[in-house]
């Protein structure tokens, strides 16, 4: 990404992370309202749902960045890893609660 450690001191990273912590709250409510509206109990019906969201949303949206951004392939995958992470631990989170 060519980001240059000097810049990012003097820009501060404490925004952009709470930022990016509030927008992962906002996604996880919006997953635990989508596992209570489907009544799912079972966590492996939990990680599906999970699973589903990432592949129909974050995996499918997230190839713009490579097909017309130019952004390198491995760090889509390092991106959409990131993300199939966050959900499927929230989403057995969330069944067990």
């Amino acid at each position: 990404m060519k980001i240059d450690p000097k810049n990012m001191k003097k820009e501060g990273m404490t925004g952009k992370m709470v930022a990016h912590f509030i927008a992962t709250l906002v996604m996880t409510f919006v997953l635990a309202h989508a596992i209570t509206f489907m009544q799912l109990t079972a966590v492996t019906d939990s990680l599906m749902l999970g699973f589903f969201i990432w592949l129909g949303f974050f995996a499918t949206a997230m190839l713009g960045q490579v097909l017309w951004e130019g952004k390198p392939a491995k760090l889509y995958a390092i991106n959409i890893l990131h993300y199939l992470v966050v959900l499927l631990v929230a989403s057995a989170i969330l069944a067990v609660m």
